[in-house]
């Protein structure tokens, strides 16, 4: 037999369709980029002051403000391409 058997052609495949589900949620400021912020910076924080190596109040403001910039930055920058793109 040639091609696909039709049992085979019905099914769809599911790691990629996990993988656009995946890919569809990444450009979301919220819930994904908060959760992905908050997570990073709480860790990163732990590991900070487990290695030794204190917190003080103005780095805790400028990492804040740095991983927002960083980690949600892209995310803004993307909805606002595609809100662009449809406009066109």
């Amino acid at each position: 037999m040639i091609g696909p058997s039709p049992r085979s052609a019905a099914r769809s495949d599911p790691p990629a369709e996990l993988v656009a589900r995946f890919k569809a949620g990444l450009d979301r400021l919220w819930p994904e980029g908060g959760v992905v912020l908050a997570v990073t910076y709480v860790l990163g924080m732990i590991l900070r002051v487990l290695s030794g190596r204190g917190i003080a109040g103005g780095f805790l403001v400028v990492a804040a403000l740095f991983l927002a910039l960083t980690l949600l930055g892209w995310r803004g920058v993307v909805r606002l391409a595609a809100r662009r793109r449809r406009w066109v």
